[in-house]
């Protein structure tokens, strides 16, 4: 199995892997308790079994192999999307170089400006929402549906609809998240 196929399976068929509450903790399972998991899971979201891997265009792909990145990439998004919210907050003082060089890419700034200082939470929150409203109609159904899965929580009405999403803002906050390591801040 090529890589690439290796990793669509697993955000196919494993969200135990990624899922927000688990992912921490589903090295630790033994192959039932994993496949039990996994069915609760797909239960519990109404998750459909992946389509052929024909179904997956280019956006798919490239998310697909930067999909352990998405919670990073989520962060950076909406640090370059809400400056004014994110600088605000009392932690952006702590804030890792790598992310402080990536607010000054000079993408535009999110047309709702957030009033309320955000925190590392409630910015990837802002960027998970972001991302499903502007990027998940653009997917295969099933990858679409999974999107949620490694984010807490999600922000709604961040104006990120699929004919305004800044896709070079995304894709590029996706690269820069798996070449570079950001370091936790509060």
């Amino acid at each position: 199995m090529r890589p690439r196929d290796l990793q669509l399976w697993r955000i196919a068929c494993d969200p135990v892997a990624y899922h927000h509450r688990w992912q921490h903790q589903h090295a630790g399972l033994t192959g039932d308790r994993r496949s039990a998991v996994n069915a609760a899971l797909a239960a519990q979201h109404g998750l459909f079994a992946a389509e052929a891997e024909g179904d997956a265009g280019l956006h798919a792909w490239r998310l697909i192999e930067g999909w352990k990145h998405l919670q990073v990439a989520a962060q950076l998004l909406a640090l370059a999307k809400q400056p004014r919210a994110a600088s605000a907050h009392p932690g952006f003082l702590r804030l890792p170089d790598a992310m402080r060089q990536f607010m000054q890419l000079g993408f535009a700034p999110a047309p709702r400006p957030s009033l309320r200082p955000m925190g590392r939470d409630a910015l990837q929150a802002w960027g998970a929402g972001y991302i499903i409203e502007g990027l998940a109609p653009r997917l295969p159904y099933w990858l679409a549906q999974r999107l949620c899965l490694p984010f807490v929580s999600l922000a709604e009405g961040t104006g990120g609809d699929p004919e305004s999403f800044d896709h070079s803002c995304f894709w590029s906050a996706l690269s820069h998240a798996q070449t570079v390591t950001v370091a936790t801040w509060h």
